[in-house]
């Protein structure tokens, strides 16, 4: 059960990265030409292949570094909800009390929880 488990887990990722290689392998076989790249007064020269490669490789690192951002304040932001549910729930069982219910069907030691909102002072 947990082999077949770890497959469905897995077997996506590993097919599509199967499928991504033997792309970029095929890919480089059919663009072997040479090309020459000039920035400023440097001058590279590499294969087609390597350079758009390398290209998406940049593009793809630049999105990911431009969305860790994002990723911080959503973790945040999470936290902090995660804090305020807490509090919520700590205010809520406050106000929660057990009151035994046993009626001939249930068994005698059944509880079912009941919340009461406490009463204002000048109505005690």
């Amino acid at each position: 059960m947990q082999l077949l488990h770890a497959a469905r887990k897995f077997g996506l990722p590993l097919i599509l990265g199967i499928g991504i290689g033997a792309g970029l392998v095929i890919f480089a076989m059919q663009n072997t030409a040479i090309a020459t790249i000039g920035f400023m007064s440097w001058h590279y020269s590499l294969s087609l292949a390597l350079l758009v490669t390398g290209a998406i490789a940049l593009g793809a690192l630049a999105t990911i570094i431009a969305m860790v951002p994002g990723f911080i304040k959503n973790e945040r932001y999470i936290r902090e909800l995660k804090a305020e549910k807490k509090a919520a729930e700590d205010e809520l069982s406050k106000y929660r009390i057990i009151i035994p219910i046993a009626p001939p069907e249930q068994q005698l030691n059944q509880q079912v929880p009941v919340y009461v909102r406490p009463m204002p002072n000048q109505q005690r």
